[in-house]
């Protein structure tokens, strides 16, 4: 299993607006989030769990709208599927913890289980679409790609 460490290091072997580079340093800072949201309490996790909210939205939200594309024509439309599926089961998930008290064991519990929902996911991604996209797309497209990205999560460049 990938952890945020790992994720940063294989991203710094790549250009920096790489798409490979950008999802990777993403959820390098998902993983963390995870962490913080579950090692926190209080406002502090309520603050990281709505933060964390906001960025696996848009993330999502980008890879729908750039990777998925690309992936299905690289790695095939069965494997693009199963991650869009894997998705809207997280973000079921997400729509069950909002409005918990963040202190409450039903928060934790649901919390746990969508944390492995979305760090299964980010490896079967890495996995399944990343992979496949180093060997099948050349570099100059994957940066044209990662500055898209991006562009849909919203972040600042």
């Amino acid at each position: 299993m990938s952890d945020a460490a790992h994720d940063r290091a294989e991203a710094e072997t790549l250009p920096e607006d790489d798409v490979i580079a950008v999802v990777l340093r993403q959820h390098a800072t998902i993983r963390d989030m995870l962490a913080k949201v579950a090692n926190t309490a209080g406002h502090a996790r309520l603050q990281a769990f709505t933060e964390l909210a906001a960025l696996i939205k848009a993330h999502e939200r980008a890879e729908q709208s750039v990777l998925r594309p690309v992936g299905a024509d690289v790695e095939g439309k069965r494997s693009a599927k199963a991650r869009t599926k894997e998705e809207a089961a997280a973000d079921e998930a997400l729509l069950g913890l909002d409005g918990l008290d963040v202190d409450g064991s039903d928060f934790r519990d649901r919390f746990e289980a969508f944390r492995t929902m979305v760090e299964q996911h980010a490896e079967a991604e890495e996995e399944h679409e990343l992979a496949p996209l180093r060997d099948g797309v050349p570099a100059e497209e994957r940066v044209r790609l990662g500055q898209a990205f991006l562009d849909a999560v919203g972040a600042p460049r």
